[in-house]
This record gives structure tokens, sequence and C-alpha cells, in this order.
């Protein structure tokens, strides 16, 4: 953290030394990232990432969107817009911070977005099928995704009884999985 001087903030173990949560999901044919934050471009190049098809947006707070305009490699190398998954609230801010994106009168360059509104209901892209589970972050509702037997869940406090009865199916999948809502701290 900035201007700390704790024992994890100065460590020297890279394990310590994290970024912004994001996850990219890869099948044989389809690649898709959940959320663009601000080391968004950073990612991409460390894991040498080269095609992106979509992005996945779990809610509209700057530490999980700030990274949207770093898409444009992809845009320009693919010759085509990126699909953006986000519910109504997260459509509406990145509409509002990438306005120019939206605009009538487009310039080179900016990053071409085709917005595709969810819910809760499932949808496939590409070849990979995908969950969403909302759950909330203080007052402000979230999404998580399931790819699978994995649930990408990020900002959470609590959830609704609709995503515990999705989470004791998925617990039937893997005995491993947690309920967040005995995690320690999540009360």
């Amino acid at each position: 953290m900035i201007g700390c001087d704790c024992a994890v903030c100065t460590s020297a173990d890279p394990r310590d030394n994290r970024l912004r949560s994001s996850i990219l999901v890869e099948s044989a044919k389809t690649t898709l990232v959940v959320d663009t934050g601000p080391d968004f471009r950073y990612q991409m190049l460390r894991q040498k990432v080269k095609k992106l098809d979509a992005v996945l947006f779990t809610h509209p707070h700057k530490d999980h969107l700030a990274g949207l305009d770093d898409i444009r490699a992809f845009n320009f190398f693919s010759k085509k817009p990126i699909d953006i998954y986000a519910d109504s609230l997260t459509e509406e801010a990145v509409r509002r911070d990438f306005y120019y994106a939206f605009t009538d009168t487009k310039y080179p360059g900016i990053p071409e977005l085709n917005l595709n509104t969810i819910s809760t209901e499932p949808f496939v892209i590409g070849d990979i099928p995908v969950i969403p589970i909302q759950v909330w972050h203080l007052k402000m509702p979230v999404m998580g995704f399931r790819f699978g037997s994995f649930t990408y869940i990020t900002d959470a406090n609590r959830s609704l009884p609709t995503f515990l009865t999705r989470w004791d199916y998925m617990r039937k999948l893997n005995p491993n999985y947690r309920n967040i809502s005995t995690w320690p701290g999540m009360d």
C-alpha cells in the first residue's frame, strides 16, 4: 500500500507484490478477462496475451475499470470491437468514464467496444459458458462469475440466497469450496 512501512508492504517476497485482481480465462477458441484495473496493460504484457475476445466486469469501481482504454491494441490486431459484458450499473460507468468510445465522431486509436448488458442469466462467450452470480460489496451489487467448476468473486462481503443455492451445487462438484458468508470477517 502506498505510504505503508509494514512488513508486507516492504517485503522483498514476490508473493507480497500483487497487482489489482483480474483473471484471464482461456479455452481452445476463446480468451476473456474479468476486470481491467489500472494494472491491465502490464498484466497482459507479462502474460504475453496476444488475443482477447471479451471483457467481463464485476462492478463499476475504478480499480476494476481503469485499464479498459488499453484494449485498443487488441482492437488493432483483431480489427474488430471487443465485447464487453457488464450489468447496467457498470455499463453506465463505462459509458461515462470512456465517453469518447461512444461518440458519433470516432478518431483513430480509441477503444472499440461492443457493450452487452448482463443480469444473473447464464450466457456463453465463444465456447465458454458463463454463470453470473450476484453478491454484495457493502450495499452495491457485484457480479461474480462461474466458469465450469471455477467461481471468481471479488470485493464481496455477503451473498444472496440464490447464490447459496448455486454454491451448494458447486460444493457437490468440489467439496473444497467454502461459503463466503462463513469466512472470517465476512459477517
